[in-house]
């Protein structure tokens, strides 16, 4: 099995709208409104601990989650902080082997054939050999 590594290629950024985008207008005064959320996990993702972190965000339907993620991905000092990006849109990608396909194939350097033909299994550890990499 070849996980190389490649260039990233986002299947979908979060500057291009989603169908639910389009159905649930995000105003700029929410942004205003969330700037100092969008200011702590900015500091948290370029400023905390090397180790690997999961930060969540979590709220009702509406309330900005998207367009805080939206925020920290098309940061400048996120974006340079980072080796290696990749946006997956959670509502829109809710199988476990199509979110690991599209995970895969914006951090490795796979022909879409090859990443077809995995198991799950194989899909998780190659991600997880990718993050071995990174970690080390």
């Amino acid at each position: 099995m070849n996980c190389g590594i490649r260039s990233l290629q986002v299947t979908q950024s979060p500057s291009e709208e989603s169908s639910l985008d389009k159905r649930v207008p995000i105003v700029d005064e929410m942004i205003v409104e969330l700037q100092e959320e969008i200011i702590q996990i900015t500091s948290q993702l370029v400023e905390g601990p090397d180790n690997l972190q999961i930060i969540s965000i979590l709220g009702l339907a509406g309330v900005g989650k998207t367009a805080i993620a939206k925020k920290l991905y098309n940061d400048s000092k996120v974006r340079s902080h980072f080796d290696k990006l990749s946006w997956c849109v959670g509502y829109l990608i809710y199988k476990r082997r199509k979110l690991l396909k599209d995970i895969l194939s914006s951090v490795r350097n796979l022909k879409r054939d090859e990443i077809l033909k995995m198991e799950d299994k194989e899909l998780a550890e190659c991600l997880g050999s990718f993050n071995a990499e990174l970690t080390n």
